[in-house]
């Protein structure tokens, strides 16, 4: 039986200091813009990107540690 963890940590600003702490973890994460809205058909959103991490290889830490210094060739992330 496998056995998840669920976590709702407080938001936290894009950082490289921030993102460290998760290397090797899996698991979904989202980045929001702290003042812009976007919008999206159903209502407006600081939601802009939804991530997922399935291998401690490539973990939420790394994934977001690419978004960050646009090594992951997210154009759309890099842009904003």
């Amino acid at each position: 039986m496998n056995q998840y963890k669920i976590n709702f940590d407080e938001y936290k600003k894009f950082e490289a200091e921030n993102i460290k702490p998760l290397m090797g973890i899996c698991g979904l994460y989202f980045i929001l813009l702290k003042n812009t809205e976007i919008p999206y058909p159903f209502r407006k959103s600081k939601l802009i990107y939804i991530g997922m991490s399935e291998k401690r290889t490539n973990s939420i830490g790394k994934r977001l540690l690419g978004h960050y210094d646009g090594s992951s060739g997210n154009e759309g992330l890099v842009n904003y």
